[in-house]
């Protein structure tokens, strides 16, 4: 009988291995989507407290890459371009992913400069994969509308 119980247990350890990203509690999304006649392309990872997102379209270019932390000090998170490359547009949409995950942002952007519904676009399905991470808290605010796009502009 305790031969059974150990096979059972070796093959229920051999049935399904666990990989060392799984065992960090890393997880990965990479999709694309149509927005305004252009097909936008997304990857997320989500590691402990905090999201690596890249967003971009007509090419896999990286961007610009920013980086948004929420603090204690201010209601807003602070945000820095780490590397410049083209427009400024992922800026204020790190900061307000990261303000309504809770979570530090890290966004490489590559759309056009000139695409505020696009981008607005892009946020909001961003902010709707982050959801099904279960990780965001109870406040995190209503969800991006079409009127969010003002912000981009």
């Amino acid at each position: 009988m305790a031969e059974q119980g150990v096979k059972a247990g070796a093959e229920a350890a051999e049935a399904t291995p666990v990989t060392h990203e799984q065992q960090l509690g890393i997880v990965q999304r990479c999709f694309s989507e149509e927005a305004s006649d252009v097909v936008v392309h997304f990857q997320i990872i989500k590691f402990e407290q905090q999201y690596y997102v890249w967003v971009g379209c007509n090419s896999a270019a990286f961007g610009s890459l920013y980086a948004a932390v929420p603090t204690k000090f201010d209601p807003q998170p602070s945000v820095a371009q780490l590397i410049t490359k083209g427009g400024d547009a992922g800026a204020l949409m790190a900061q307000r992913l990261s303000k309504r995950t809770g979570c530090q942002i890290f966004l490489a952007c590559s759309l056009p400069s000139n695409s505020s519904s696009i981008e607005a676009f892009a946020e909001r399905r961003i902010l709707q994969e982050i959801r099904e991470f279960d990780c965001l808290p109870s406040s995190s605010g209503p969800p991006v509308s079409e009127d969010d796009s003002k912000h981009y502009a």
